[in-house]
């Protein structure tokens, strides 16, 4: 079809948190307010996918779909990389616009694609080189041809458009956005945690264990903390994750800091709620959505500080520099020592309330139809 709009699933189905639940949350909300005979989804799966079964659960099920006979492997690095004439294999046709909630889009008459950061160009975020190799042609070239680019912040905004000195016409901000369960949460009750070797009081990091989230200034600041107060770190391993793991391991402190991996979706909500704060210590990030998935569950947040931590989590939160650990004990410490205050907590609530999945959505299927 001439008006056809072919939405790029591939980071929804493939990967677990950040992007993978951006793609989820931001494509679940849009695929209704775009017309039944417009939208078709596209995707190139990795052989051990995140959700293989996502495309047979609503809204997704109501849309066409067509796989690409190439895997997002190979995508990124015969298509997007290597720039080889492979249209016919990716099987995405030849549609009037082409959405993506990640860096690149299959090809459409118009694309439209979604920058979540530039870490690549920051050295403080310590990113792969291979990655660095990979990323920073592509998503220039992608961003140079894009007929929009969403971005997540304004901060990234101002970042993007300095980097590649483009139209501020073409740059979009569509946010992050806590789901309705962080609200809803309820606190885990002591056998449930314990099963997950988890005790109160805890402190809870949520992320990819990597360099760029500045673990180390949180289990230097762990020392200092009163005994009996668990650091728990939650989320898959990445970029040398084996020495972040080595620091708590061999930790003066037995059993001050766990590493639980990857948690479940259905789970994370209400592991936020339970603990006594949620930290955020990155040197880099484009948005931080743990800050607001737990300001959403009225849990106190301690964060960086960052310009794009202070346009996301406002005045309720409590910052830190990022290279004192002290600091970091001090505030955790004050932190975690008050009483739950209900106005606090109403307070966190509001500012999460700022950041909805449909409206980011509803923006996204604006500016489609703006450009069709």
């Amino acid at each position: 079809m001439s008006d056809e709009i072919l939405i790029d699933i591939s980071a929804a189905v493939n990967q677990g948190a950040g992007i993978g639940r951006y793609a989820r949350e931001l494509t679940r909300a849009l695929i209704p307010l775009i017309p039944e005979d417009e939208a078709r989804l596209w995707y190139a799966a990795e052989p051990h996918p995140y959700d293989p079964k996502l495309l047979d659960s609503h809204p997704w099920s109501s849309v066409p779909s067509v796989r690409s006979r190439l895997s997002r492997r190979s995508v990124d690095r015969l298509y997007f990389r290597g720039r080889l004439p492979l249209r016919r294999l990716l099987g995405s046709g030849q549609p009037s616009q082409s959405y993506s909630p990640d860096f690149t889009a299959p090809p459409g008459r118009q694309t439209h694609i979604t920058i979540h950061d530039l870490a690549w160009l920051h050295p403080e975020a310590e990113t792969p080189p291979g990655l660095t190799a990979f990323l920073a042609p592509v998503v220039e070239r992608a961003a140079r041809s894009a007929a929009t680019i969403f971005t997540v912040s304004n901060t990234i905004r101002t970042e993007i458009l300095e980097r590649y000195a483009l139209s501020e016409d073409r740059l979009i901000v569509a946010p992050n956005a806590p789901g309705l369960e962080f609200f809803r949460a309820t606190q885990l009750d002591a056998a449930t945690l314990d099963r997950h070797g988890v005790h109160r009081p805890f402190v809870l990091y949520v992320g990819t264990i990597e360099p760029r989230k500045n673990l180390g200034i949180l289990i230097e600041a762990g020392k200092l903390l009163p005994d009996g107060v668990q650091i728990v770190m939650a989320g898959r391993s990445g970029w040398r994750a084996e020495e972040i793991e080595s620091r708590m391991s061999s930790s003066a402190s037995p059993g001050r800091y766990l590493r639980m991996g990857f948690v479940p979706e259905d789970l994370l909500p209400r592991l936020m709620a339970s603990a006594s704060a949620v930290v955020y210590p990155s040197r880099y990030e484009g948005f931080g959505l743990p800050i607001v998935e737990a300001l959403a569950a009225g849990v106190p947040v301690v964060a960086s500080d960052l310009p794009v931590f202070r346009e996301v989590g406002g005045e309720v939160v409590r910052y830190f520099d990022p290279a004192n650990a002290e600091a970091l004990a001090t505030i955790v410490q004050q932190t975690i020592s008050v009483e739950l205050d209900p106005v606090a907590r109403s307070a966190r609530i509001e500012q999460a309330k700022q950041f909805d999945w449909p409206a980011s959505a509803a923006i996204v299927a604006a500016r489609l139809r703006e450009t069709a």
